[in-house]
């Protein structure tokens, strides 16, 4: 069964938005690996944590907004996003690359 767009909790814009985010900070600090690592090891587990982060974003809220923590977790509760997400670390992580042999 699909679900129309208009009943999402994220939007797929505001999920590439939100996910764009994460690549942009490990390619910050080049963790490609670790975090390719990571993503695929936690896969199974990425729906306990987004329950978790909906239990603590409440608390959390009081240090970041609450509505991001949400919508993140509503990500992290589908796992085909977190191979989107490892798909657009591995196309990042190709360019920069392929800037670098450039030089």
């Amino acid at each position: 069964m699909t679900v129309p767009y208009d009943d999402l909790p994220v939007s797929p814009e505001r999920r590439d938005e939100l996910l764009q985010k994460v690549v942009d900070v490990i390619a910050r600090y080049q963790l490609f690996a670790p975090a390719a690592f990571f993503f695929s090891m936690g896969k199974p587990l990425a729906f306990v944590g987004s329950q978790l982060m909906f239990f603590l974003a409440p608390i959390a809220g009081a240090f970041v907004n609450e509505a991001t923590i949400e919508e993140y977790a509503h990500l992290l509760s589908d796992r085909s996003n977190i191979d989107r997400l490892l798909d657009m670390l591995e196309e990042r992580e190709f360019e920069m690359r392929k800037k670098t042999q450039r030089k």
